[in-house]
């Protein structure tokens, strides 16, 4: 049956983009957390109010998820997912 699916990774294609978006998005993204969140907790931690340093944190948290999400997302998805294939007619 030329329909079925099974998963049968390919993992030497995992590891290379694995190993590319590791090179790629690493340091990019560590040297923007320093720039980021370093001077945000300084501020938060020192200036601020108790009360406001949850809601700091919480939004800060926020943008930082989306701007995460938006760094994973920058690479072109495969049409299918790593590894899978169509099986061989029975």
């Amino acid at each position: 049956n030329s329909d079925r699916r099974t998963f049968w990774p390919d993992w030497a294609a995992v590891q290379a983009t694995t190993w590319r978006r590791y090179e790629e998005d690493l340091v990019p993204v560590v040297l923007t957390a320093y720039k980021g969140w370093v001077p945000l907790n300084c501020l938060n931690f020192f200036l601020l109010p108790p009360q406001y340093r949850i809601v700091t944190v919480a939004v800060a948290a926020t943008v930082w998820n989306a701007y995460l999400s938006l760094v994973t997302h920058k690479h072109p998805q495969p049409s299918e997912p790593l590894g899978w294939s169509d099986a061989a007619a029975d």
